[in-house]
């Protein structure tokens, strides 16, 4: 084998090899960084939104439907009503059910002529998806904190202690002070700029933007939909009692087409989708790469081979095969080290396994046909 590994052949096998891994490897990643950059998980693993995306159906649906599915199945946009709510959220695999009142956001007056309020569960506050969406979000804090669930605080902006409380401060000192807002007392825990105010969301701020969904919110969830420009429940965020909310997704499946569903397992589901199609596109560009540099090393090193290859006679070839599985053992810390520099994601590496797994078969079954060539050659001789 000490012969083996200082052929020529080899040299020229590990050389193709490294090249072929790491410019694989690097495209890969180039890939995957370009389609889905990698992101950190902001949701909680127990939270799940419903989105309106004006479609017959969810883009989770492409990933585990065919397309043939699909088309049969959703014709037309499809909406949960208030009694499908109703009853999804006496389901055991949901917590809480909450729905944006849109009805109250197009009412809202934001010149200051009226001091306003949104009360928004930490659920819908905290959500990335509703970071630009809302009058009033995390996007708009300059000072403190939003307003906690069930919690008498409030985060309002300077003018708004200005102009109906004539608080006449800065951002420093009114912090842990109380407001009166419609009666009851709200310790100021963050500043806002915004033209409303966040409250704490509870039982008794329901008015104030958001619904929690149960059998006493028939009345107001008919509200929502009787709104002839609005006559839709369009944003609806679910607390989940598991982190594979496979029950929710089979429930919405039937009942709700017609939302975006945003959760970390989705984003998993949707990952791995996406991934799958990246690997089915790039292994078959690798594998043309690879055969061009194969032939490339035919035609200019064709007659070198010749005379080394004539050793594989005597020799066995599995003792070649042996050599290159670690030669590929030894460029894999390189490949890992390129994936983690562009993309930091269990299946971008799990991708790349699968290629270089594929391309190690494939330069395997180049070194038995190229020994079988070289045989061919010198009997011809």
């Amino acid at each position: 084998m000490k012969a083996q590994i200082k052929s020529k052949f080899h040299l020229v096998m590990l050389i193709v090899i490294v090249l072929l891994t790491t410019s694989l490897t690097f495209s890969i990643a180039k890939t995957i960084y370009r389609l889905d950059p990698a992101a950190e998980k902001t949701m909680n693993d127990y939270n799940m939104e419903l989105l309106d995306v004006f479609e017959n159906y969810a883009t989770y649906f492409d990933a585990v439907m065919t397309e043939k599915e699909i088309k049969k199945r959703f014709q037309e946009p499809n909406y949960l009503t208030p009694n499908e709510l109703i009853e999804l959220s006496d389901k055991p695999y949901v917590e809480e059910l909450y729905v944006v009142d849109q009805n109250y956001l197009t009412n809202l007056v934001e010149d200051f002529s009226k001091m306003e309020v949104l009360a928004l569960p930490e659920i819908i506050s905290s959500s990335p998806n509703y970071e630009d969406a809302l009058v009033v979000a995390k996007s708009n804090l300059i000072k403190g904190r939003l307003p906690k669930d069930n919690k008498n605080e409030v985060a309002p902006s300077i003018k708004q202690l200005e102009k109906f409380y004539h608080i006449d401060a800065d951002e420093e000192n009114v912090m842990g002070k109380q407001i009166d807002i419609k009666g009851n007392l709200y310790k100021i825990v963050g500043i806002v700029d915004s033209p409303v105010a966040a409250m704490s969301f509870s039982d008794e701020t329901q008015q104030y933007g958001t619904v929690k969904v149960g059998h006493n919110s028939s009345e107001k969830l008919n509200e929502i939909v009787s709104n002839a420009d609005n006559p839709r429940i369009s944003n609806i965020f679910i607390n989940t009692s598991t982190k594979k909310p496979l029950e929710l997704l089979e429930y919405l499946e039937v009942h709700g087409p017609s939302y975006q569903y945003a959760s970390n397992y989705i984003d998993e589901i949707l990952q791995k989708n996406l991934y799958l199609d990246i690997v089915m596109n790039v292994i078959p560009g690798a594998i043309t790469f690879i055969t061009l540099a194969v032939l490339v090393i035919f035609v200019f090193g064709r007659k070198p081979y010749i005379a080394k290859m004539a050793d594989l006679e005597k020799k066995p070839r599995k003792s070649y095969y042996l050599i290159m599985a670690l030669d590929f053992a030894a460029v894999l810390p390189i490949c890992i080290l390129i994936q983690l520099s562009i993309v930091k994601s269990s299946y971008g590496m799990l991708l790349l396994f699968i290629s270089l797994i594929i391309l190690f078969i494939y330069l395997s079954q180049v070194l038995y046909w190229f020994n079988h060539w070289a045989k061919k050659q010198l009997n011809n001789k």
